[in-house]
Order: C-alpha cells, then structure tokens, then sequence
C-alpha cells in the first residue's frame, strides 16, 4: 500500500467512523427527548381531567401519580445515559483503532487496552446530574399543583407552566447535560487509545479538529488543524488542554463542545483545514 493510499484508507475510515458516533450521539438525544414527551403527555392528561379547584384532599393523589411518573422518567433517562456514554466511549476507541487498520496499521492486541474506569466515573457523575434535572422538574410541578390549589393561579395557568417546564429549560438542562458527557466520554477514550496506540505506532499525534455546528467557539475554530505529540497540550484560546472536554479546562471551554481529536500521522499530511480530506 503507497502512503497516498494509505492516507485515504486511513481518511475514509475515519470519516466513517466519526458518523457512526455522531449517528449513535443523536439516537441517544432522541430517545431522552423521547421519555420527556411521554411523561409531558402523561402528566398533562392527569392535570387536564383533574378537578378545576384542585381540592386539598385530591392534590397528594395527584402528585403521587406525578411523582411515579417522574421516578420513571429518572430511571430510564439513567439509563439511556449510561448506554450513550458506554457507546460513546467505545466509539472513541474506534475512531483510533478503525483509521490505522484500514491503512494496514493493526493495532487490537497489540496496544495495551485502555483503562475503562474513568468511564464508570463519568457515568457515576452524569447518573446524578440527570437525576438532578428530574428532581427538579418534579420540585418545579408540585409547586406549581400548590399555587393553584391556594388559589393564586388557575389550574390552566398551572397546565401552560408545566409543559413549558417539561418542554424548554429542564428539558434543555437534560439534553444539554447528556450530549457534553457522551462527548466526554468519547474525547477521553479516544485520548486514551491513542496514548495506547502511540506505544506501538511511530510518528502517532493528534489533531484538533473543530465541531461542524454553525456556531462553534472562535477560539476552537481557530484551532482547527493543531497538531501536537501526544504528550503535549493542544493551546485552545490560550488555554492547555490535552484535548476537547479535558476535565483539567475550564468549564466553559468543555460544555456543548462538539470538537474531536482525532489521530494523525507526521507522514500524512493535512491538505486544507476544516474537513477531513481525501487524498490526492
């Protein structure tokens, strides 16, 4: 195999490889979006053939029908999260192992295998903030079921409330909480690999490749391209990160950020920023 066709193996299995995991990454959004709704029906149809004046002897039936409804929400939210996240880290294995084997570098079984505790860490951390968010939601309807039952709003006042509760902010904390640990997962396996990788694969770096939102963070896209050793911190806006969603950055460097840092060999080289290219 000539290094021209070495690079566009290694290019075309890598592009695959990155929509599989964005593919993987939005089925896994839809299906939390997909509990949200369930519940907002649920809890909607109680609120609307419950009595208008929310009698104090009916508001504890109601809320602990809602309160079921939201223990359920929380446990399947959990656990379409820790299947993301596994998926998600798994995909960043593959973005490495999948790009060198396709240009004849094999490295299953021969580089160490990387360590998967800090996966169980970040499942641990995004099981409670999901379950934070539902929490809240919960916290969020009860209080609206006792304003109206104190008569300071009406009952379809307390409907509009709710759904906007269950379909805009607590909804976007979800979301939003589930698509930057997916990408946490994915950039830390993905480094890992790598580092593994590079014990066996000569010449292995990485490079910064920016998100394809419409809006990325300047100083991300400016970055795109970077190239470093895999010892070395890629410079972000000034800042040192290792790579995207480094727990070491700051914040609001790592939430919502869809960058990747993917492998790169000194021997193939980038022709234009801002794509994965094929070779020429």
């Amino acid at each position: 195999m000539t290094n021209s066709e070495r690079r566009k193996a290694f290019n075309k299995a890598l592009r695959k490889a990155i929509a599989d995991y964005e593919n993987q990454t939005a089925e896994s959004l839809l299906a939390l979006n997909a509990i949200l709704n369930s519940a907002r029906e649920q809890i909607v149809f109680r609120l609307r053939r419950s009595p208008s004046d929310y009698d104090l002897y009916l508001l504890p039936a109601l809320e602990a029908q809602i309160g079921a409804i939201m223990t359920g929400v929380s446990r399947q939210s959990v656990s379409v999260a820790q299947q993301a996240l596994a998926s998600g880290w798994l995909a960043g294995e593959l973005i490495v192992d999948a790009p060198l084997s396709a240009a004849g570098v094999a490295i299953n079984g021969i580089a160490p295998a990387i360590d998967t505790r800090q996966l169980l860490a970040l499942q641990h951390v995004t099981t409670n903030k999901i379950q934070g968010v539902t929490s809240a939601m919960a916290t969020n309807i009860n209080t609206q079921l006792g304003l109206v039952m104190m008569g300071v709003q009406s009952s379809d006042t307390a409907v509009t409330v709710i759904t906007n509760i269950l379909d805009e902010t607590d909804r976007g904390r979800a979301l939003g909480i589930l698509r930057t640990e997916i990408s946490r997962a994915n950039s830390i396996a993905s480094h890992l690999r790598k580092l593994s990788a590079a014990t066996v694969v000569p010449g292995m770096q990485k490079q910064w490749r920016r998100s394809g939102r419409k809006h990325p963070r300047a100083s991300h896209s400016f970055a795109d391209g970077q190239v470093q050793d895999m010892d070395k911190p890629f410079m972000i806006g000034g800042v040192p990160m290792m790579h995207p969603h480094d727990p070491a950055a700051p914040i609001g460097e790592v939430i919502n950020c869809g960058c990747q840092a993917l492998p790169y060999m000194k021997s193939w080289t980038m022709s234009r920023p801002g794509a994965i290219e094929d070779a020429t």
